[in-house]
């Protein structure tokens, strides 16, 4: 009867022991375990968080798939723009410069307005041409009423031909004196207009 609990015993303990050596080979197993790549890679990966931490957040990327497309190209660079044609604007009158009536830069079409020179000695002027002129004018046609009367009064011989040959050469002069005057105008006009700078050449910049 002895012998026969003393089996029972040793029975009951290799269970215990072979199911605690089962438990312990199992929880080994299934515990996760570092491959020595990884290892020896954390202390890097842990420097490069504290190397990021210090340069700034990390930028976000996006996955995406690869396509074939057009990329625009840029360049970037310092020089110095030179225009292929170039023309000088000078004024062709002196004055004084009132006005600008354009920016650096500005795209201008021909007959544009750019510069005004002070018109008022030009404007002066073309006053003075033209009622010179005026003048003249109404010099010429009493000239030519008393011209048309000695024609009449030498046939009755109450002016001499003298006089009429006289009278014909005032009217002559006169009418001189007024192409000078027109043309006297003229000039005038030209320089009042010269006053104004304007563009010659279209789809230019200024």
């Amino acid at each position: 009867m002895k012998g026969s609990n003393t089996f029972r015993w040793a029975i009951a303990i290799g269970v215990v022991a072979a199911a605690a050596a089962f438990w312990f080979w199992h929880s080994r197993s299934e515990s996760p375990t570092a491959a020595p790549g990884v290892a020896a890679q954390a202390p890097h990966t842990a420097a490069a968080g504290r190397r990021g931490m210090r340069d700034g957040p990390l930028a976000p990327v996006q996955a995406a798939t690869a396509t074939t497309q057009a990329v625009p190209r840029y360049l970037s660079g310092l020089g110095t723009v030179t225009a292929a044609n170039t023309v000088t604007v000078r004024s062709r009158v002196d004055g004084q410069l009132i006005a600008l009536h354009f920016q650096e830069g500005q795209q201008v079409n021909a007959g544009d307005l750019l510069a005004q020179i002070d018109p008022s000695q030009f404007k002066v002027a073309l006053a003075q041409a033209q009622g010179q002129l005026a003048k003249d004018n109404a010099t010429l046609a009493n000239a030519r009423r008393d011209l048309a009367r000695y024609q009449q009064l030498v046939k009755t011989n109450l002016v001499s031909r003298q006089e009429l040959d006289a009278q014909q050469a005032l009217v002559n002069e006169t009418q001189g004196t007024i192409k000078a005057d027109e043309a006297n105008v003229a000039s005038a006009q030209l320089q009042l207009d010269w006053s104004r700078i304007t563009a010659r050449s279209r789809d230019a910049w200024v």
